[in-house]
C-alpha cells in the first residue's frame, strides 16, 4: 500500500500532538508527505456585535495565533521540520473543513486528536456514513480510535484506498 500523502488534523492539543507524533514516526516509516491541517473555527457571527475593523483585526490575531500554534508544535516535535510537511490554516466549522481537504487532496491516510471540543466524533460518523453512501463496494472505514486520537484510513470510492496500515 502507498501511503504518500498523510493528513494530520490538528486543534493544538495535547490530544492532537500526540496524533501528530504518531502521523510523524508513521511517514518516516513509510516515506510519506505530511499536511497538517488546523481549522479556525468561523467568527463571522462576530460581525454583528463587532466593528468591521475590529472584526478583522480579530481574524488576523486568530491567524496569527494559529501560526505560533505551528512553530510551537515545531519546537516540541523537532522530527516534523526533519521530514518536512505542509501547512494548512482554513476558517469554518473544523469538522465540515476537515471533510472538504479530504475531498480536494489525496490523502490516503489521517490522523486526528482532539481535547473533545473539535467534534472529532462527529467527523469519524460524518466521514463512515461518506464513506458508506450508495455505489460504495466495501462499506465504511472504519476509524482506529485510540484515546483521544484516531487513524482514518480512507477508501479511494470516497477519497483513497482504503487499507490498514501495519
Amino acid at each position: 500500500m502507498d501511503y504518500k500523502n498523510v493528513l494530520v488534523l490538528t486543534d493544538f492539543s495535547k490530544d492532537s500532538d500526540e496524533a501528530v507524533k504518531a502521523a510523524v514516526d508513521f511517514a518516516k516509516k513509510y516515506n510519506s508527505r505530511l499536511t497538517i491541517l488546523n481549522v479556525i473555527r468561523d467568527t463571522h457571527n462576530l460581525t454583528y456585535v463587532l466593528s468591521d475593523s475590529e472584526y478583522h483585526n480579530l481574524e488576523r490575531k486568530l491567524e496569527k495565533h494559529a501560526e505560533q500554534q505551528f512553530d510551537n508544535m515545531e519546537a516540541a516535535i523537532p522530527e516534523l521540520v526533519q521530514i518536512g510537511y505542509t501547512r494548512k490554516i482554513r476558517k469554518g466549522t473544523p469538522y465540515i473543513s476537515c471533510l472538504y481537504e479530504i475531498e480536494n487532496g489525496d490523502y490516503a491516510l489521517v490522523f486526528a486528536g482532539s481535547h473533545g471540543k473539535s467534534d472529532l466524533k462527529k467527523y469519524c460518523a460524518v466521514l463512515r456514513y461518506r464513506s458508506s453512501l450508495p455505489g460504495d463496494r466495501k462499506g465504511g472505514c472504519q476509524p482506529n480510535l485510540s484515546g483521544r486520537h484516531a487513524t482514518l484510513p480512507i477508501k479511494r470510492s470516497l477519497y483513497a484506498p482504503h487499507t490498514d496500515p501495519a
